[in-house]
């Protein structure tokens, strides 16, 4: 009788051995790099038990884009499942506005520090165009250049990083004075419309493509695209 019972007793752990290995398990997973800009390829790796697919959902968290790429491995029923983010930089065009001085008596002087810890070196000037209505030269990162006064761009600056001061200098129109009200007044602000590319990249392009993953041990490469 204590026989028997040992043997049910061994038979029922290798019952409960045999479910765990059917489970899903994820061994490895990983997508790389961790920083892309629109455009860029991420890498995907995983080793799993079960049948693997991956989903990939944009998410902004803590003002920081995102794609939240989750593995998940089916099996008998059951999942696992583990998720890797990407930081995502798709960067728009921005406007400076910097606050006037008057230069002389025929000028103004405006100047806005864009501070450089905001923006990651990732985030590139692109073109730079006048959103003032008028002609302004334009000095940043030891380059200066004249844009406006209508809204065709220059590339002059193109490359360089965003943060540092940008100075931006503009004659008084004719019936411009300083001291002037109304239609006298000098503008108080001048605008530059600062085009952002990604380091390299001469556009910048959309969302990414989700994927569809087989195989318990694989790789995939996805590229984020329009």
């Amino acid at each position: 009788m204590r026989r028997s019972w040992l043997r049910g007793s061994t038979w029922g752990v290798g019952v409960s051995l045999f479910l765990a290995a059917c489970d899903p398990k994820i061994v490895a997973f990983d997508v790389q790099p961790g920083r892309v800009c629109g455009g860029d390829t991420v890498h995907i790796t995983w080793k799993v038990r079960g049948t693997p697919h991956v989903q990939a959902d944009r998410l902004t968290v803590d003002s920081v884009n995102l794609i939240r790429y989750t593995l998940v491995v089916e099996s008998h029923g059951k999942k696992a499942t583990s998720t890797r983010d990407v930081i995502t930089f798709t960067p728009v065009p921005r406007v400076l506005a910097a606050n006037t001085d008057i230069l002389g008596t025929d000028s103004l002087v405006a100047r806005d520090s864009a501070r450089a810890a905001t923006w990651h070196s990732m985030v590139q000037v692109g073109e730079v165009g006048s959103d003032s209505g008028r002609a302004l030269l334009v000095s940043h990162e030891g380059r200066e250049g004249v844009v406006g006064p209508g809204r065709q761009a220059s590339p002059v600056w193109r490359g360089l990083p965003i943060g540092g001061v940008w100075e931006i200098r503009s004659g008084l129109k004719r019936r411009e004075i300083p001291g002037g009200t109304g239609a006298r007044q000098p503008p108080q602000q001048l605008y530059l419309r600062v085009g952002l590319v990604c380091a390299g990249k001469a556009s910048l392009p959309g969302p990414v493509a989700t994927p569809a993953v087989a195989g318990s041990r694989g790789q995939a490469d996805l590229t984020l695209r329009p």
